[in-house]
């Protein structure tokens, strides 16, 4: 609204909250970097020219807030999506590749990593670079970092070269290697690909009874030694009746998969399949299970 109204035509899409999924955020960012310029005219001419109490405060308390640290979190947080935005599509997309997602985790994290010891100096030229072409002051990077008015007793003998390097710079990236690192751990993430044979996609191309059945033996108390002995059997009947049966064709998800064993009865006639299945749907530590289990249990609700 307020770019409406300072009469700067700009593409009207940039995201507002709750409409960013996976992959929305970095694509918010690097347009909101590109449109700086206009953006802040169209805020200055609120500001002062548009006779509107509200709107001209916003305005102002917006460009208030466009400070070296407002700059120096933009820039560097598009930096560290433009890294993770390939992962997080793959995630979100309809159909989820888990070794392709597995890939992508190791190089984003290989990647996160290099920026974090290696590219430090160059950032710092960027930040600096784009401050001086947007008229945004820059602090003396030599001189001792002034915590206030955020920690009015806090005292620190760190310079602002430090505090942006260690407390904003290397934190933000390690908050997201963390992250990464959480909700992929290495469990769940060979979790993931053994549950992954089971996808109906290409005609289940990627079915591999053995690894199922190790996927199996993680759940003990699930599955018996016994029980063990007639998923082979049940997984090696499965198989060839899916691949046979037209109503199985064109399912490219485990939740498509789930439901059309629920609507054919399958469920029933391969009840250890079903149940491996299920257990695939509610894998913990990644997005993409979560997802798809919540999806499939729409279904079952």
């Amino acid at each position: 609204a307020l770019i409406q109204e300072g009469g700067v035509n700009l593409d009207n899409d940039l995201k507002k909250p709750g409409e960013t999924r996976w992959g929305s955020y970095y694509e918010a960012l690097v347009k909101f970097a590109t449109y700086f310029d206009p953006i802040c005219e169209a805020l200055f001419f609120v500001r002062d020219v548009v006779k509107n109490n509200d709107q001209s405060y916003l305005a102002y308390k917006v460009l208030e807030g466009l400070s070296y640290d407002f700059a120096f979190g933009l820039l560097l947080m598009q930096d560290v999506l433009s890294i993770t935005n390939e992962l997080s599509l793959a995630l979100d997309g309809k159909y989820v590749d888990a070794g392709n997602c597995m890939a992508l985790l190791r190089e984003v994290k290989r990647q996160l990593q290099v920026m974090r010891d290696e590219g430090w100096t160059s950032f710092l030229n960027k930040i600096g670079m784009f401050c001086s072409d947007n008229e945004i002051p820059m602090p003396n990077m030599g001189e001792i970092f002034d915590p206030r008015p955020r920690w009015r007793d806090a005292a620190t003998t760190m310079t602002n070269l430090e505090h942006c390097h260690v407390n904003f710079f290397e934190k933000v990236i390690n908050i997201h290697l963390n992250e990464h690192d959480r909700r992929f751990s290495e469990q769940s993430s060979a979790l993931f690909l053994l549950s992954s044979c089971l996808s109906p996609q290409n005609s289940f191309q990627a079915f591999d009874k053995e690894k199922l059945i190790g996927y199996a033996r993680l759940y003990p108390s699930e599955f018996s030694d016994t029980a063990i002995a007639t998923l082979d059997l049940q997984l090696t009947a499965f198989i060839m009746d899916v691949r046979s049966d037209a109503r199985f064709r064109e399912m490219n998800a485990l939740n498509d998969l789930f439901v059309q064993m629920v609507e054919t009865g399958k469920n029933t006639v391969y009840p250890l399949v079903y149940l491996l299945l299920k257990l695939a749907l509610i894998l913990p530590g990644t997005p993409a299970t979560a997802k798809t289990a919540s999806s499939a249990l729409k279904f079952i609700d």
